[in-house]
């Protein structure tokens, strides 16, 4: 169990979508695995859970 929540920067939040370097980062660097939460924002003061 992590205790912080990765965190993403995405264009639209209604759609996030992640470069293959982002998923990268995500899967192999921080491992995050299936089911764990990330958050993301907009970087314009927007975000999501």
């Amino acid at each position: 169990m992590r205790d912080s929540v990765a965190h993403v920067f995405v264009d639209d939040l209604a759609a996030p979508t992640l470069s293959d370097d982002d998923q990268h980062h995500l899967a192999r660097v921080l491992r995050v695995r299936d089911g764990e939460s990330v958050s993301a924002s907009n970087g314009r003061g927007g975000w999501r859970l």
